[in-house]
């Protein structure tokens, strides 16, 4: 969020309104990732949740942990709680396709709360045969 770019498109209302329809009127940017894939540089992921937020300053408490620190940001295992007020928008600033590597999603999936490794692989093997 430090680019200005990046920082005048998170702040679009039509952003904006879409997260806020997901998770009210409080709803603010706070973080931004670029991936930079092609067909040179791409990598898979494995099916799990994003379950780590970054908070300016460390709450000793048993719910946020463990805790590490990446470019001098805090971060922490959230609580199902916290994460219930999360909402996360992918832009993609070049065409995707279900060809070419988009995210993945388990629909639903957030309603369970915070799943274990074996619960979300589960998950994705239940939806696999839903669909």
């Amino acid at each position: 969020m430090s680019h200005p770019a990046v920082v005048d498109l998170a702040h679009r209302k039509s952003l904006l309104d879409i997260a806020r329809g997901w998770v009210g009127p409080g709803a603010i940017p706070y973080r931004s990732t670029l991936f930079e894939k092609s067909g040179e540089r791409n990598w898979l992921v494995v099916w799990h949740q994003d379950t780590t937020l970054p908070l300016v300053t460390r709450v000793e408490s048993a719910e946020w942990s463990p805790w590490s620190e990446k470019e001098n940001v805090l971060y922490a295992h959230a609580p199902t709680w916290a994460l219930q007020g999360i909402v996360a928008l992918r832009v993609h600033l070049d065409p995707s396709t279900p060809t070419n590597g988009p995210l993945k999603v388990l629909p639903g999936s957030h309603r369970d709360g915070v799943l274990n490794d074996e619960q979300v692989f589960e998950r994705a093997r239940r939806s696999k045969h839903e669909s």
